[in-house]
C-alpha cells in the first residue's frame, strides 16, 4: 500500500502550517537568544579574569622571598616583581573586574609576552602611565592621554591578553605601601602547565593565581545564575511546549474524519499513528531549525553592532544552546503526540464512517 506522504496535510493548509513553524520557531529562537545572551557575560568575565592566565601566573610572594626556587628553575621561568589592581569593564548585565599589572621590569615583560603597541608608547617610569589592551581600551572608549583610575593611557596594545601593564615604581607614589607578588612567564610558551606544576611545589602559604584558581572562582560564582537560569529556560521551555502542544492536539483532534477516510482505505492504526508522528517530527524539527537560524543571525547583528564596540565575546553557537533549545521540539512531540495516539486508539473510526 502506497505511503502517506506526511507533508500533505500542510501543504494543503498552509495558514495552519505556517502558524505552527511560527509559533514553534519563536519559542525556540527566545530559548536560544536567552542563553546566548547569558553566556556572553560568562565569556567576558572568562576572557578578562581567566584566559589572560594562559599567557602568565602570579605567586603571593616576592622573588627575593622565592630566591631559591627562581633560581632552580630559571630555564623554564622567567620571573617579574608585580603588584596587582584591578579597574572595572562593562557587560550587557553590569560590571566585571580587568586587572592592571604592575611590573618591575617593562621591557623585559613586553620582550617575554610579546606585546606589540599598536597605539603609542610603552609607560615610563615615573610617569604613572598604563599600557592597555585593545579589548579594555574598547570597552572603556579609552584613548592615548585618557585616565584608567590614576593611571594615564601612554599606549595600546593588540591580542587576547585582556589585561593592562603599569610600572611597579609608581605604585609606591600613589598607593603609598602595597602587596607584592611574582609574576612568572614560561620561557617557553608551551610550557604553561610546566609553569603552573612548578609553582604548585611552593610553600603551601604561598598563594597561586593561576588559570585553574581563576576559572575554579568564576564557576563558583555563576554556579547559582546558570542553575537559576537553567531552571526558568526549562520551565518555559516547558510553558511554551505545553501551549504549543495543545494546539497541535485542537488540530489533530478535528482531523478523526481524515483518519477515518484512510482507515477506511486499509490504512491501520499503525499506518496513521506514524503519520502523525512524522507530522509532528518534520514540523517540530524545521522549526527548530528556523528558530536557530534566526537566533543566530540576530546574535550575529547585536555582536557585530553592540558587543564587538565594547569589546565583548560572544559565542552564538554551542553547544548547551543547542541541547537546550531542543527540549521545545521533543516536548512539543511528547506532549501532543502521545495524547492524539491515545485518543485515536479508543475512537472507532469505523462508527465515524458509518455516521458519514
Amino acid at each position: 500500500m502506497k505511503r502517506i506522504n506526511p507533508l500533505r496535510y500542510y501543504f494543503n493548509n498552509k495558514k495552519r502550517m505556517i502558524l505552527l513553524l511560527t509559533i514553534i520557531s519563536i519559542a525556540v529562537f527566545c530559548i536560544s537568544s536567552i542563553m546566548t545572551l547569558v553566556s556572553s557575560v560568562y565569556d567576558t568575565c572568562k576572557k578578562a579574569n581567566v584566559d589572560v592566565f594562559n599567557y602568565f601566573s602570579i605567586v603571593q610572594e616576592s622573588r627575593e622571598q622565592a630566591g631559591k626556587w627562581v633560581s632552580e628553575n630559571e630555564e623554564t621561568i622567567v620571573c617579574f616583581d608585580s603588584s596587582i589592581t584591578t579597574t572595572s569593564i562593562t557587560t550587557v548585565l553590569g560590571t566585571t573586574s580587568s586587572y592592571i599589572i604592575a611590573v618591575s621590569d617593562m621591557d623585559g615583560l613586553m620582550n617575554e609576552l610579546d606585546i606589540n603597541v599598536i597605539e603609542g608608547e610603552r609607560p615610563s617610569e615615573g610617569s604613572c602611565e598604563v599600557l592597555v589592551n585593545n579589548g579594555v581600551a574598547s570597552n572603556k572608549k579609552l584613548k592615548i592621554g585618557d585616565q584608567i583610575g590614576s593611571f594615564t593611557v601612554s599606549g595600546i596594545f593588540d591580542g587576547d591578553m585582556q589585561v593592562s601593564f603599569c610600572c611597579l615604581s609608581d605604585f609606591s607614589s600613589l598607593y603609598g605601601s602595597y602587596s607584592l607578588s611574582m609574576l612568572v612567564v614560561p620561557v617557553e610558551k608551551s610550557n604553561m602547565d610546566r609553569v603552573n606544576e612548578l609553582c604548585d611545589e611552593l610553600d603551601e602559604d604561598a598563594e597561586l593565581i593561576t588559570r585553574e584558581t581563576q576559572l575554579k572562582n568564576l564557576n563558583a560564582e555563576f554556579e547559582t545564575m546558570n542553575l537559576i537560569m537553567d531552571i526558568i529556560v526549562i520551565m518555559v521551555s516547558i510553558c511554551l511546549a505545553i501551549a504549543v502542544s495543545a494546539f497541535v492536539y485542537t488540530s489533530y483532534a478535528n482531523r478523526s474524519e481524515e483518519f477515518a477516510i484512510y482507515y477506511a482505505l486499509g490504512y491501520g492504526i499503525r499506518n496513521i499513528i506514524q503519520l502523525i508522528l512524522e507530522e509532528t517530527v518534520y514540523i517540530s524539527v524545521f522549526a527548530y531549525v528556523v528558530g536557530n537560524g534566526i537566533s543566530i543571525l540576530i546574535m550575529e547583528i547585536v555582536e557585530s553592532q553592540i558587543y564587538k564596540p565594547i569589546g565583548q565575546t560572544m559565542n552564538i553557537i554551542s553547544a548547551q544552546n543547542m541541547c537546550f533549545t531542543l527540549i521545545i521540539p521533543l516536548l512539543v512531540i511528547l506532549f501532543s503526540g502521545v495524547p492524539v495516539i491515545h485518543k485515536l486508539k479508543k475512537t472507532d473510526l469505523l462508527m465515524l464512517i458509518e455516521r458519514r
